[in-house]
């Protein structure tokens, strides 16, 4: 394999067409693009990240919310039990709602007593309303905060795949380009490629370059696919 150079022009001979399809200044500008698109994948990284704590605070204010309804519905029911033995304790006393009697001690007696136990069971009752409400309130949003953490958990996997296979992308090209080029810029213009690498021509060159023959050209294929003929 013969490499001339004329005048900074690097000159391969055909022979290496065959060894290395890949051409330096295509490699600079995908790992530039690589870069951008790390760049771009970061910003919706920390968006993605800022987006945690709103879950981690709805996640706490389930929580406080569900412990909250226990404690309630735990007094609801202490309350209806009391309120109950209260009716069974009337009735035993001789109280007996919407009866009719003409003794006027036992009306005098018994009016208030029923009146109280009429006015906790409305309460009661309405208090347990609330608490099934509440309760259907509580199972929505537990639904809405599973369904934004597994959508977050999702976002988050997909960038980190992403994220890790720019930056395997990179890690090769810069690998690659380390071997063929020297003190490229990590900004690379095509002037800062053709001063650091040579204006790359090839003599004898066919525009449709052939199959990948050699082990180094197919590794770099099955890395950067297959260049475009020219």
């Amino acid at each position: 394999m013969k490499i001339f150079t004329l005048a900074g022009l690097v000159v391969f001979s055909a022979a290496t067409v065959l060894a290395d399809t890949v051409n330096l200044e295509d490699m600079i500008k995908e790992k530039l693009a690589q870069q951008k698109k790390l760049g771009d994948m970061t910003v919706e990284q920390k968006t993605i990240e800022a987006e945690k704590p709103k879950l981690d605070a709805q996640a706490v204010k389930n929580q406080k919310t569900d412990k909250d309804l226990k404690t309630k519905a735990t007094e609801w029911s202490m309350d209806n039990d009391a309120n109950e033995a209260a009716k069974r304790a009337a009735l035993n006393s001789g109280c007996r709602p919407g009866q009719k009697t003409t003794d006027t001690a036992l009306v005098a007696r018994c009016n208030p007593v029923i009146a109280r136990i009429n006015t906790e069971t409305d309460r009661i009752e309405a208090a347990g309303k609330k608490l099934l409400a509440d309760k259907g309130e509580l199972a929505r949003a537990q639904a809405q905060l599973t369904k934004d953490t597994d959508a977050w958990a999702a976002r988050k996997k997909h960038n980190d795949a992403v994220m890790n296979d720019l930056n395997r992308r990179i890690a090769a090209l810069t690998q690659y380009l380390s071997k063929r080029c020297t003190s490229i810029p990590a900004n690379a213009t095509d002037e800062n490629v053709k001063h650091a690498c040579g204006n790359i021509q090839f003599d004898g060159a066919r525009p449709d370059l052939p199959p990948c023959e050699t082990d180094e050209c197919k590794a770099a294929e099955a890395l950067f696919g297959r260049r475009a003929p020219r």
